[in-house]
């Protein structure tokens, strides 16, 4: 028998699940065509569902030859995506994918890969791809429904969805809570809430359960931009207590009632973030007890940083209150880049970058004298849970004498009467966060606006070649030359120097808290950050324009110049 006939018996009796005559074809075929014989044999395992050993003899076989047929690296990618080693997977999808660009196996599994890893920009790419080289399907539009709807761009998930329904078929949809929790959302957040109240009240429900949480949170998000606040954080704490085991739901709760306005259980509940298996910042494990409020009067205590860089500044705008405690001795730790701000804002304090994720003070010295420690996002819990506590709240401001903005500003300074410093997205451009920045042509337009006697000073981080080019053709703007990404410290410097600051809700507006600068920022009207509050509750001499959902962005641009004008009333440069 030659060694085609010996392939083609394999292959019947493979496909005949003859799998002991299988076995003896095998043991012929290794002596003549050893790769072959493999790639039969990993097959087999395959069918038989022996996985015992089998990813091991996939790496062995994918490191031994590089020519390697497309089905087999796709079984591999399979194997590694349920194991969820999800970047060996990828590896094998995009050899298959160098193969047969035209196929589709490969990039389904390179889409499950992303998509359980959170890559939403990355699945986007390869459900587009999809769609673009294999057709619009009702599976691959239902996807770009899921994938667009976690970015969100709730724009491209109502085109797809009124791509699919004139041959949709509730029988083919797979994962029909994702699929409609997407739909309910995307026209909540374009503020066309009549469409998704009929689309709830309707029988174009896809067959999904509206009891799976996925859909009762895209119902509590239409409840939400429908102003109703309360009825929203009401359904969302219901929504946890139906499932205590669902954290996320927990930590949503949580901030549907700080947005609410309903402090102290908010905080509470925000707790919860711990528990969070994705939750983004590290929990550290502490010799020392976690401070609920004992006596500090004597006491060492260790406020470590969590989150993002804003996040981890507005958190420390509470810590006056610790001071009053009478404890001898309180260390904070923070990501290297506020290190040097935080010093000069606290410098009764110890402060130094965040340490390792587990402590002992046998191993460690820098922890031996700490009595306490407490993460910083939990320092509101007592001090920031009421609207009596924001009211009476101990700020502590930061500020720039008169010699160092002479330093800073030089000539700048005497040649306008008023600085504006301008900062219009941060440095984390996902889709998502896109939508709630404006850009710099909306700056310029301000600009241009303004009376001669003001200047403009850029504090934004990550200039690209075209927003520097737009500002400096206004003739008008000072671009200091800091990397303001990192040095946060020269940042806050140039940040105090002003007169007034316009900023979106990242680091910069938080700045022009810490150094009571006033300032004019925008963002969700039903933000946890503002906590229920009609103005900016961490810092008062932050001015927010409330928005809606879909807001317009030029409507915004335009109350930013009407506020403007009354400053520029104020300051009798009309």
């Amino acid at each position: 028998m030659t060694q085609q006939d010996l392939i083609a018996q394999a292959k019947a009796q493979l496909a005949d699940k003859k799998f002991l005559a299988l076995k003896k074809t095998i043991g012929r075929l290794k002596k003549v065509s050893p790769k072959v014989a493999i790639e039969l044999e990993l097959m087999a395992d395959l069918e038989q569902g022996r996985l015992s050993g089998l990813e091991e003899k996939l790496d062995k076989y994918l490191a031994d030859y590089e020519e390697v047929p497309y089905d087999n690296l796709v079984a591999a990618a399979k194997i590694k995506c349920e194991k969820e080693k999800f970047a060996e997977a990828i590896e094998y999808c995009h050899r298959a994918i160098n193969l047969a660009d035209q196929l589709p196996q490969a990039p389904e599994m390179l889409y499950a890969c992303y998509q359980n890893m959170g890559k939403g920009e990355e699945a986007r790419k390869v459900v587009d791809a999809l769609i673009t080289k294999i057709g619009p399907h009702q599976r691959y539009l239902e996807w770009q429904i899921i994938t667009y709807a976690s970015l969100p761009l709730p724009d491209v998930v109502i085109k797809a969805w009124e791509a699919i329904q004139q041959n949709y078929s509730v029988d083919d949809t797979v994962e029909k809570a994702g699929v409609f929790a997407g739909i309910v959302r995307a026209y909540a957040l374009l503020g066309r809430i009549e469409e998704a109240k009929a689309l709830i009240a309707s029988d174009i429900s896809i067959g999904a359960n509206r009891e799976d949480p996925q859909v009762r949170l895209s119902l509590c998000e239409v409840l939400r931009w429908t102003g109703d606040t309360q009825e929203w954080a009401d359904e969302m704490i219901r929504l946890a207590d139906d499932y205590p085991d669902n954290t996320e739901a927990h930590w949503n709760s949580a901030l549907a009632l700080l947005a609410a306005g309903r402090i102290t259980e908010g905080w509470k509940r925000y707790e919860i973030r711990w528990q969070w298996d994705e939750f983004p910042s590290p929990k550290r494990k502490f010799h020392v007890p976690r401070w609920s409020g004992q006596d500090l009067d004597g006491k060492s205590i260790l406020i470590w940083a969590e989150q993002g860089v804003g996040d981890q500044m507005m958190f420390l705008n509470t810590l006056p209150e610790i001071f009053d405690l009478g404890p001898n001795e309180v260390i904070i730790e923070v990501v290297p880049k506020l290190v040097k701000i935080v010093s000069a804002w606290y410098p009764e304090a110890v402060v130094r970058e965040n340490g390792p994720l587990i402590v002992g003070a046998e191993t460690d010295t820098n922890y031996s004298t700490i009595d306490y420690q407490i993460p910083s996002g939990s320092l509101p819990l007592h001090f920031f849970s009421s609207e009596e506590q924001i009211k009476g709240a101990k700020r502590r401001f930061l500020n720039v004498s008169e010699k160092k903005r002479e330093a800073l500003l030089g000539e700048y300074a005497q040649k306008y009467t008023k600085i504006i410093g301008l900062a219009w997205r941060s440095s984390l451009l996902t889709t998502a966060r896109q939508s709630l920045y404006l850009n710099v042509a909306a700056m310029a337009n301000l600009i241009e606006k303004s009376p001669p006697g003001v200047g403009f000073v850029s504090l934004q981080y990550g200039l690209s070649d075209e927003e520097r080019e737009t500002l400096l053709a206004t003739g008008r703007v000072l671009i200091p030359a800091e990397d303001f990404y990192d040095d946060v410290y020269a940042n806050g410097m140039y940040t105090g120097c002003c007169d007034l600051a316009i900023a979106t809700g990242s680091a910069n507006l938080i700045l022009a808290g810490m150094f009571g600068v006033p300032a004019i920022g925008w963002g969700d009207k039903d933000s946890w950050v503002l906590l229920g509050q009609k103005q900016h509750p961490w810092f008062p001499n932050i001015y927010q324009i409330m928005c809606m959902a879909n807001w317009d962005k030029g409507a915004v641009v335009r109350k930013i110049a009407e506020r403007l004008d009354q400053v520029y009333g104020i300051w009798g440069l009309k």
